[in-house]
């Protein structure tokens, strides 16, 4: 019998508040699976993208990624809570999150100059924002739904001042393109 060891650990330490007990919880129904027609390594990296969480502050792997790109972008090293109450540099920036980026929501929402706007209200292919309007622009599995992804994100860029970050998740399989499901199949 060919026995795999097991996965290392994704996290030492949660980078949104600093807790080191996580959970691998389970989102995918059965029949999203057959939708999406997922084979069990595929199923499997879902359930780590979406449903690895800290125990504490419930922050999924892509909210820590972005907590992570934050604060590395500003050089800063600590927790995601502490960096949104304290840091200057960060405090200044305008900031527009397109829909609420996960856990990271509550943290963000300490930012003095933070627009928080919904996709779709708010078209990502074509918003109603001046150029060069905000220094961070972020958003978590959004793209995905945007007719047009490489307009929503122009429009990001366009809407970002020169040397502004643009932070953004994407559901990810590895092996493959996902694919919608058939409208032929019963789900």
């Amino acid at each position: 019998m060919n026995m795999m060891p097991p996965d290392p650990p994704l996290q030492e330490s949660c980078p949104v508040c600093g807790h080191t007990h996580f959970v691998q919880g389970r989102i995918l129904a059965a029949r999203l699976i057959d939708a999406w027609a997922l084979n069990a390594e595929e199923e499997a990296t879902i359930e780590r993208q979406q449903a690895f969480h800290c125990k504490l502050c419930d922050s999924n792997l892509r909210s820590m990624t972005l907590a992570s790109a934050l604060m590395t972008h500003f050089k800063y090293e600590g927790v995601f809570e502490d960096f949104c109450r304290e840091h200057i540099g960060f405090r200044k920036q305008r900031i527009l999150e397109i829909n609420e980026a996960g856990s990271l929501h509550r943290w963000l929402a300490l930012a003095p100059h933070l627009r928080l706007s919904s996709y779709p209200e708010m078209d990502m292919q074509r918003m109603a924002l001046a150029d060069d309007s905000h220094d961070v622009v972020i958003h978590s599995d959004t793209l995905e739904h945007v007719p047009d992804p490489i307009a929503a994100l122009q429009e990001c860029h366009r809407v970002l001042r020169p040397g502004g970050l643009l932070a953004f998740t994407v559901p990810l399989l590895p092996t493959r393109l996902t694919r919608p499901p058939d409208p032929d199949r019963p789900s």
